[in-house]
C-alpha cells in the first residue's frame, strides 16, 4: 500500500551503473520520514574479464538542482549500505552505524526542518522504527532550500513508501 518497487537492470552491462530516483515534492518545513525496505540484493555474475559490480543503496535527500547521485557535490546528505554517511560533498570516516540488511527491516529517513525542534536542521536514520545513529547536520547551503527524498542503488531491489501511511 502506497510502496513502489524500485529494481535497476543488471543485464549487458547495466549491472555496473548505479540508479536513482527522487521524489517530485520537496520539503521546507516540519519533519519527513520515508520508508525504505530492500527486498533481495542480488549476486550479478560479471562476463568474463569485467570487475564483479558491487551492490549499492544510499538513502538521504537532496536539492532539486543537484546531481542525482547522493554525495555528488554538496547539495545531497544521505546514509550508504555499510553504514557511512555523506553531508557536503564528503564521506564520514568512521561508520555512523552498523549497514543496512536485507532481512526485511524498514528504514525511515528522517528530515527534521522544524525550527522549534533542538535537533532542527538534521536527518536521522531509523530501523523499524528505533534511531540507529546521532541526527547528523545539514550543510548550511542546504538549509532554507526544499528537500527532496533521493534514493541511489545498484543490484537491490527496494520498496519505497513516500506516503503518508507507514509499510504495515
Amino acid at each position: 500500500r502506497g510502496g513502489r518497487v524500485l529494481m535497476a537492470l543488471a543485464d549487458k552491462g547495466f549491472q555496473h551503473l548505479l540508479a536513482a530516483a527522487r521524489c517530485s515534492a520537496g520539503v521546507k518545513a516540519g519533519r519527513y520520514m520515508y520508508e525504505v525496505r530492500l527486498v533481495e540484493t542480488r549476486a550479478v555474475e560479471p562476463a568474463h574479464g569485467e570487475p564483479k559490480p558491487r551492490q549499492s543503496c544510499v538513502l538521504g535527500f537532496s536539492t532539486a538542482d543537484s546531481s542525482l547521485f547522493i554525495g555528488d557535490g554538496d547539495q545531497s546528505v544521505g546514509f550508504d549500505l555499510d553504514g557511512f554517511c555523506v553531508a557536503d560533498g564528503s564521506w564520514s570516516q568512521r561508520k555512523v552505524f552498523n549497514g543496512l540488511s536485507a532481512s526485511n527491516e524498514v528504514y525511515g529517513v528522517l528530515l527534521n526542518v522544524d525550527p522549534s525542534s533542538p535537533n532542527r536542521d538534521t536527518f536521522s536514520l531509523y530501523c523499524d522504527g528505533k534511531r540507529v545513529c546521532k541526527p547528523q547536520r545539514l550543510p548550511e547551503g542546504m538549509k532554507g532550500k526544499a528537500l527532496f527524498p533521493t534514493v541511489n542503488y545498484r543490484s537491490v531491489t527496494l520498496t519505497v513508501n513516500f506516503g503518508p501511511a507507514a509499510f504495515a
